[in-house]
């Protein structure tokens, strides 16, 4: 059962990012958003790394520094990322109508600030109790 479900989400996926690709080739709108989610997994990779490596130590330098790398992550995550990608969109004369789309995301993002901002505190308080 897993491994027909999983085929099917192979397959789906193939086809969505065929007609994703129909759709948006003449412009370049791939390249930030690709860039935002490579970016997204080199920082988590840094982020687990660091994490993993410091996770057992009682030195409170050490344990404020995982705490700092978790919150930027999120932070990255979140706000700046996003932020970046719609700058590289801009620079590479998006057309409008995709980059209305973009404007909506980040009015979405721009709204939920206060929600994010409490759950990168709420994030730093739980790390903070666990360590």
């Amino acid at each position: 059962m897993i491994y027909k479900s999983g085929k099917m989400i192979y397959e789906i996926t193939l086809e969505l990012i065929k007609h994703i690709r129909e759709k948006l080739d003449d412009t370049y709108i791939a390249g930030p958003i690709g860039l935002y989610i490579i970016s997204l997994i080199f920082v988590f990779l840094v982020a687990a790394i660091i994490t993993i490596t410091l996770i057992d130590a009682q030195n409170l330098l050490l344990v404020e520094v995982i705490k700092i790398t978790l919150t930027i992550l999120t932070a990255y995550a979140l706000f700046i990322g996003p932020l970046l990608m719609l700058a590289f969109m801009v620079l590479l004369n998006i057309p409008l109508e995709q980059l209305t789309i973009v404007f909506a995301v980040m009015s979405f993002i721009g709204v939920s600030f206060k929600k994010g901002k409490d759950f990168v505190i709420y994030v730093y308080n739980k790390i903070d109790e666990v360590l």
